[in-house]
């Protein structure tokens, strides 16, 4: 569990250091920290082999056979697993993509998706120490189609004015 934390921090600064987007660090604890159960598991626990003793890689290396035949299995299943994962996630990015529904508009998110999609603030901006996203103008107006349009008042700190409509 402890070298699982070092796992996530280091694969979290690298993909930071690579500008790879992941949000809520799912690869970092998901693939970095599965990887490492994975293949910990075979090396570390003890396996009871044919005559009844018990050895596992870490204290008895490659005399433990059973521990490198269990570490082989692992390792199959994950390849498997990343081979899995990738097909369906590249099948649901590709349809999401065609249907422009994978992303966000730049507006929304230069001005705060928490803010476009949900008019309020996911975080305390003064904790955090960053600008104050604009704040969002409930003078609207009624449109067709059960909508309302919230003018949203550019702050010193946007570089931009956005208008959302909102269901109501």
């Amino acid at each position: 569990g402890t070298l699982a934390g070092f796992i996530v921090y280091g694969v979290v600064r690298a993909m930071r250091a690579l500008a790879i987007d992941d949000v809520v660090d799912a690869v970092a604890v998901h693939l970095g920290c599965g990887t490492w159960s994975a293949f910990s598991a075979p090396i570390f626990s003890p396996f009871t082999k044919e005559d009844g003793s018990s050895c596992s890689i870490i204290s008895k290396g490659i005399s433990c056979k059973v521990g490198w035949q269990q570490l082989g299995v692992n390792m199959l299943m994950w390849l498997l697993t990343i081979v899995y994962v990738g097909a369906i996630t590249t099948v649901v990015c590709v349809t999401l993509r065609s249907f422009r529904v994978l992303r966000v508009k730049v507006e929304s998110e230069k001005q705060g998706v928490d803010l476009v999609e949900f008019n309020g603030l996911a975080y305390d901006h003064q904790i955090l120490g960053v600008p104050t996203p604009a704040p969002v103008s409930r003078n609207s107006k009624r449109r067709k189609g059960g909508s309302k349009k919230v003018a949203v008042e550019a702050s010193p700190h946007a570089d931009t004015t956005v208008t959302v409509t909102e269901a109501v």
